[in-house]
C-alpha cells in the first residue's frame, strides 16, 4: 500500500506544520514553565508518603520489568498504524486531562501545570494522526474505512501487555479512564471529525 506523490506530499506538509507548532507553540521546560514555588508542602498526607516510598522502593525492579519485554507494532501498516495513533493519543490526552481537571479540584498549580503541558501534547498529537488518516480517507476511503474499522476492533494501549499489571495499574493509581469516557469523549469524536461514524464502521466489518 504506497500513497500518491499528491497525498505524499500533503502528508508531508503536514508533518513539516506539526513540528514547526511544536517547536515555535508548543516547546515547554519542566525547569522553567512549571510553578514548583507554589508547591505547598502543607498539602502532603501520610497516605501519599507511603505511596511515593512503595513506588520508589519497586521501581527499580518494576523497570527491569518493563525493559525485559520489547515493545511491537499492534498494526503491520503505516495506514493502521495512523488510524491506532489517532485513538491512542486521545486516549492518552484525555487521561491527562482527567489529572489536571482533578489537581484543579484540589488546587494545585504544580500538578495542573504539568498537566496541562502533557494533555496539550497529547491533543496535538491526536491531532496529527487525525489528518494523516483524513488524508488516506481522501485517496482511498473504502480501504481506509476498513483500517480504522479493523483497529478499532483490537485497540488497546501499548502499555496493555507491556507493563506488568497494567489493568490493576491503571485501577490503584486511578490513572486510566474508563471505556465509556474514551468512546463519547475520544472515540466518536474522533469519527465524527474524520467524516464518518460507527454505524458506517460497522457496515465495513460486516462486508
Amino acid at each position: 500500500m504506497s500513497s500518491s506523490p499528491t497525498v505524499h506530499e500533503k502528508a508531508y506538509r503536514t508533518y513539516l506544520e506539526f513540528f514547526e507548532v511544536a517547536e515555535r507553540k508548543r516547546r515547554w521546560n519542566v525547569f522553567d514553565d512549571i510553578p514548583w514555588a507554589d508547591l505547598d508542602a502543607s498539602t502532603n498526607t501520610e497516605q501519599r508518603a507511603r505511596c511515593i516510598e512503595t513506588f520508589s522502593a519497586q521501581f527499580a525492579a518494576f523497570e527491569s520489568e518493563v525493559f525485559s519485554s520489547t515493545w511491537q507494532l499492534p498494526f503491520p501498516t503505516r495506514r493502521q498504524m495512523y488510524c491506532y495513533g489517532a485513538l491512542q493519543e486521545v486516549a492518552t490526552y484525555l487521561a491527562y486531562k482527567a489529572q489536571k481537571d482533578l489537581a484543579i479540584r484540589e488546587g494545585d498549580p504544580v500538578r495542573q501545570a504539568i498537566f496541562s503541558f502533557l494533555s496539550r501534547d497529547e491533543a496535538a498529537h491526536a491531532g496529527f494522526y487525525r489528518a494523516m488518516v483524513s488524508l488516506d480517507l481522501s485517496e482511498d476511503r473504502a480501504g481506509t474505512l476498513a483500517d480504522l474499522a479493523y483497529v478499532i476492533s483490537r485497540f488497546k494501549m501499548p502499555g496493555d501487555g507491556l507493563i506488568p499489571d497494567y489493568q490493576q495499574r491503571l485501577r490503584s493509581s486511578g490513572a486510566g479512564i474508563s471505556t465509556r469516557l474514551f468512546v463519547e469523549h475520544g472515540l466518536l469524536p474522533t469519527l465524527r471529525t474524520l467524516g464518518t461514524s460507527r454505524a458506517e464502521l460497522k457496515a465495513v466489518l460486516q462486508k
